[in-house]
């Protein structure tokens, strides 16, 4: 649930520094930080160099070397979308016969 609360701020924000996603969820930067490399190895957010910009409007001028930004890659894959209109499912089990 959490990944996929990351997964929304990120899309909405575009770039983010990790405190900033850390302090939205409510979690640490620990543990965001795990599931960040979940979406980078998905390439869905990439991790920019050290010293890039937030990219907030209103910049509160933080040390850009002391953070870790990501950026959502826009890779928004077309398997995580429905074609006909249906919500996404995945089968829970599998019935066999014997």
């Amino acid at each position: 649930m959490i990944l996929a609360q990351l997964s929304h701020y990120l899309h909405q924000s575009r770039r983010a520094s990790l405190q900033d996603m850390a302090a939205a969820l409510n979690a640490s930067p620990d543990a965001v930080e795990a599931m960040l490399q979940v979406l980078v190895r998905k390439g869905r957010v990439v991790a920019l160099p050290q010293g890039s910009s937030c990219g907030k409007s209103d910049c509160c001028a933080c040390d850009s070397t002391a953070l870790q930004i990501y950026e959502w890659t826009g890779a928004d894959s077309m398997a995580d979308k429905p074609t006909n209109g249906a919500a996404k499912t995945k089968p829970i089990f599998r019935i066999e016969a014997i």
